[in-house]
């Protein structure tokens, strides 16, 4: 699969024009080409036969403007719990300095077992009852810490049993995927202090927008961003930007 610019053929040497092939596009087909452009830059496709990528394939089930912000944070010192394993887990390992991952699922637990890289880093296999049922009341919180709800359960459930705590126990960030699933989980967050920043749009290997949030709890929370010239592949990059100076 290529990838598709539009040129001026006239600002061009002779020897790039033999180099280059040229097509006359269509709008549609211009349309179509920016589409096919954006989506390969998240690896979106497979790129040997031009189909849509199964589900999680070598790329966190995550929405791509949460994973861009969370990229783009210094979280070098911070450790994540995460109820659900899989390629977020080894995502994660380049963001976060400890990993504390939960996994229901036998097969997916012995699959990303494998691959991860770092001591610090443990993945532990567990029933979606206890999960539900002890890890919301026992797991031992910094208030810094993250925690990544998104496991295959009763997550709600889970929500309600956490936020039963002293504040000074809770994580000061949760990320809750599908959250647009999860109203009434949503709303508990909410009433317990917290404040959602949604970030809706695709995920690699779904074919619909969904919604990956993060909530902060107002009191205990802090973001630090990591570079304040981030950007992402795709992203136009504007250079010597006049209007951007204070004169």
């Amino acid at each position: 699969m290529g990838t598709y610019i539009k040129i001026d053929k006239n600002k061009l040497t002779e020897e790039q024009k033999k180099d280059l092939s040229f097509f006359e596009l269509s709008e549609t087909q211009e349309k179509l080409i920016f589409i096919q452009n954006s989506f390969d830059n998240r690896k979106f496709f497979d790129t040997k036969n031009n189909t849509i990528i199964s589900e999680g394939n070598r790329y966190p089930l995550l929405t791509w403007p949460f994973l861009d912000f969370i990229a783009n944070l210094d979280l070098a010192k911070t450790k994540i719990f995460e109820l659900g394993s899989g390629f977020s887990t080894l995502f994660f390992q380049n963001i976060f300095k400890f990993i504390e991952s939960y996994e229901t699922d036998e097969s997916w637990f012995n699959e990303i077992s494998k691959k991860i890289d770092n001591k610090s880093h443990i993945i532990k296999l567990i029933s979606e009852k206890d999960i539900v049922d002890d890890l919301s009341k026992d797991l031992n919180f910094k208030n810094e810490d993250w925690l990544l709800v998104d496991f295959a359960g009763h997550r709600t459930k889970f929500i309600h049993n956490l936020i039963s705590r002293d504040e000074n126990k809770l994580p000061a960030h949760i990320i809750l995927d599908n959250s647009d699933w999860y109203k009434n989980g949503r709303k508990l967050l909410t009433k317990a202090g917290y404040t959602e920043i949604p970030f809706w749009g695709y995920k690699t290997g779904e074919n619909f927008i969904s919604c990956t949030s993060v909530f902060i709890l107002k009191n205990l929370w802090s973001l630090k961003i990591k570079n304040t010239n981030f950007s992402v592949k795709g992203a136009l990059i504007a250079k010597n930007n006049t209007w951007d100076n204070t004169e």
